[in-house]
């Protein structure tokens, strides 16, 4: 049996040996994990003030979150460029009405949201077939907005509370089909056009998204590869957006993209919100957040180009994605983010129902969520998806910890083990028997109060006859 480490960074336990398992995705996994849909729910149900019960008041604002919202799947979808017209209206709005139905499904347990978003993703699976085709490849663009919306819907359906909702197999399959057809026209703006715009966010972002909800590992690694790939042209060394002296709505449609396709990443064990370039200190992705929250906040602002200073006062339009990337950066990762939490606290809060090309209520889904799990997601080389593998889950409650795992591969034998955890000094901090090869255990507030922040190590001893105590890896 080989050693197990692992090692807590910005709220990961990272995978540094591959005894537990082969690359595989977590579940639920797009924008939310379980953890944090529970904790959702339990938001939304206290009496308690909330920013998320507020978030859940935005959505039932929203006509396509009503139980009485009548889908009208069609086969044909008008793309229109640079506009929208009846047809592309009723899709975008039935995508979201799907999401919205699974997130009230989930907020408040009324199973009539779970049969109402079914009925919406099973009808537009069986029904629609093609986009018409523009000269500008306007589809393109059209799939990649829609894609993530009806993935984060489809995979909550699909996953949460194991399955619960009850999604049969035959109907599932044939939504694949459906996520397909988008994902074939949303490729193409990498593959084809080589787009580093707001095409080139939204489509990484896309396919990375049916990658999680299809374990496609080859779809989520094109999009994750040309995220990184057009990161430094998303955002320049100065933290200005792509396409901020075009106009501030193109530009935060750059930046809504990367918010939310990093935190696809992060729900996988990628850490693509640290990514720092040019020596800088500062996440990219955070100088751009923080450059173009200035500017909604009406900061004037000096590009050093021709288009002069920059001012994008009144252009708020409440968009999700802003929730996703200060739920990271001030509560998982601890940074300073001033301009975000004045623009996202001060006039974004509650989002939702007004700007439809991207995935939306993240108030709810994101607000204040913190550092809910500790997830054992494991290292991917260069970003990518290398072979890892879920193994340890570190919870924190309100009394304790809950310490789930699953062991596979050489560390499996049979019989009974010993889970050590050791402090990087070599102090052991906690042991607990294991009689099965995976299983939660429950680790006292006062008991876990004397580990320390971490990092983490952990080995698992065999304990039949003959057995002998592995060294910690160090």
């Amino acid at each position: 049996m080989r050693n197990v480490r692992f090692t807590a960074r910005l709220g990961f336990l990272i995978l540094s040996g591959l005894n537990l398992g082969q690359a595989q995705f977590r579940h639920p996994g797009i924008f939310n994990s379980q953890e944090e849909l529970d904790f959702i729910r339990q938001k939304t149900a206290a009496s308690a003030a909330h920013p998320m019960k507020d978030g859940l008041k935005k959505l039932q604002q929203f006509y396509g979150a009503g139980l009485g919202y009548q889908s009208k799947p069609v086969a044909t979808v008008d793309a229109v460029p640079s506009g929208v017209d009846a047809s592309e209206q009723n899709f975008r709005d039935a995508g979201h009405a799907a999401y919205a139905q699974a997130l009230e499904w989930v907020a408040t347990g009324d199973v009539r949201y779970r049969d109402k978003g079914l009925e919406i993703l099973n009808g537009w699976a069986k029904t629609m077939k093609t986009f018409t085709t523009q000269s500008n490849h306007q589809e393109y663009l059209e799939a990649a907005w829609a894609l993530p919306t009806w993935c984060a819907a489809a995979e909550i359906f699909r996953y949460y509370n194991k399955g619960a909702a009850g999604w049969a197999k035959a109907d599932i399959d044939q939504f694949i089909v459906l996520l397909n057809l988008l994902a074939d026209d949303a490729v193409k703006t990498i593959t084809a056009l080589d787009r580093n715009n707001n095409w080139g966010s939204s489509s990484a972002l896309s396919m990375m998204a049916v990658g999680v909800f299809e374990d496609d590992t080859a779809k989520f690694n094109v999009g994750l590869k040309f995220a990184i790939k057009i990161l430094p042209a998303q955002v320049e060394k100065s933290g200005m957006i792509m396409e901020t002296c075009r106009d501030c709505n193109h530009a935060e449609y750059n930046i809504l993209g990367m918010m939310e396709l990093a935190e696809v990443a992060w729900q996988q064990g990628i850490d693509f919100y640290g990514i720092k370039l040019d020596g800088q200190d500062t996440p990219r992705l955070l100088m751009g957040m923080e450059f173009h929250a200035a500017a909604l906040l009406g900061k004037p602002l000096n590009v050093g180009q021709s288009c002069g200073p920059v001012n994008c006062s009144g252009e708020d339009k409440h968009a999700g994605g802003w929730e996703i990337g200060l739920n990271h950066y001030r509560y998982r990762a601890k940074l300073p983010v001033p301009n975000t939490t004045s623009f996202v606290t001060g006039q974004n809060r509650p989002d939702g129902n007004s700007e439809d090309h991207f995935t939306e209520w993240t108030t709810l889904t994101h607000a204040e969520l913190g550092s809910i799990a500790y997830t054992g997601v494991g290292v991917r080389n260069n970003l990518g998806m290398s072979p890892a593998g879920p193994g340890l889950i570190l919870q924190r409650n309100d009394d304790g910890l809950t310490l789930r795992y699953r062991l596979s591969g050489e560390a499996r034998n049979g019989g009974p083990s010993r889970l050590e955890m050791f402090s990087t000094q070599g102090r052991m901090v906690f042991s607990s028997l294991l009689d099965a090869d995976e299983g939660d255990l429950r680790i006292p507030g006062g008991t876990a109060s004397g580990f320390g922040a971490g990092p983490y190590l952990f080995r698992v001893v065999p304990l039949g006859a003959g057995s002998n105590p592995l060294p910690v890896s160090k």
